[in-house]
């Protein structure tokens, strides 16, 4: 059975289509396959590429690990839809006949995967996705930060911690609530 890829364009930043990242898999367990054999379709690519393609295609919404690509990568190539090819210590992979194959016998499940991306935000302008992928970086460090140093935290400081990302997390709502009231009352305006 295939995975259920049914989406609601219009929460483009509230809730990814497929539910929240950290809730389950933005891809759910296979589908990443197919979109990994799309971009291979269209370039040859190394891991890191097709890392950086995939977050280029969903606007910074999906950053998938090396830990989820290089499996992907061998079992496709163990299926014989792609092949490596080494270039300056790298491997290149390309996608096989075999590949294009199977990526044309679950062509609704690719269509679906590119509505998808451009359901990413697709329409907003550039500027938004850049802010948005700075912002997600600030927030990553301060995650890696805070898991770092937080084994050596006293009380007073933890509890001082868990008080700044709180006042934090109330004032980003603020501003979403803000620019969410903003935008419904440009629409009612139109």
């Amino acid at each position: 059975m295939e995975p259920d890829l049914s989406h609601d364009a219009t929460h483009c930043h509230k809730e990814p289509p497929l539910g929240p990242i950290r809730a389950r898999r933005f891809f759910e367990k296979g589908v990443l396959r197919f979109i990994v054999l799309d971009l291979l379709s269209q370039k040859p690519s190394h891991g890191y590429e097709i890392i950086h393609n995939l977050e280029d295609i969903f606007h910074g919404f999906y950053s998938p690990s090396p830990g989820s690509i290089y499996p992907t990568l061998q079992l496709m190539e163990d299926q014989g839809y792609i092949t490596p090819d080494r270039h300056t210590g790298k491997k290149i992979y390309a996608i096989t006949t075999a590949g294009l194959s199977y990526l044309d016998e679950h062509a609704a499940i690719v269509k679906e995967l590119r509505l998808l991306a451009e359901s990413s935000c697709g329409t907003k302008p550039r500027w938004q996705h850049e802010d948005f992928r700075a912002t997600a970086a600030e927030l990553r460090l301060l995650g890696r930060t805070f898991i770092q140093y937080a084994s050596g935290l006293n009380r007073e400081q933890m509890d001082r911690v868990r008080e700044i990302v709180r006042r934090a997390t109330i004032e980003i709502t603020d501003v979403i609530d803000l620019s969410q009231a903003k935008k419904s009352a440009d629409l009612a305006q139109s």
